[in-house]
């Protein structure tokens, strides 16, 4: 519930900031949820690390290797969904 909560709470954030950054740098849609994309990965990461959540996730699918095509869809579809 925290990472829930958090997102939540930091949704309300981005919209502002990215209406800043767009008025400041001027950058493509692209450019601007590449690194939007990037930042929010590295984060997440740093997150799943310091709670273990990270090991658990590879091992999880280590012991189910039939979840990658829908890892491959999921992200497909995310990246078609940004560009729609």
């Amino acid at each position: 519930y925290i990472l829930l909560t958090l997102s939540l709470s930091l949704d309300g954030v981005t919209g502002p900031l990215q209406e800043k950054l767009v008025k400041q740098y001027s950058p493509t849609s692209n450019q601007l949820m590449f690194f939007s994309n990037v930042w929010a990965s590295l984060f997440l990461f740093f997150v799943l690390m310091s709670s273990g959540e990270f090991s658990e996730a590879i091992r999880f699918c280590g012991r189910h290797p039939d979840i990658y095509p829908d890892l491959l869809w999921f992200g497909l579809c995310n990246a078609i969904g940004q560009h729609a």
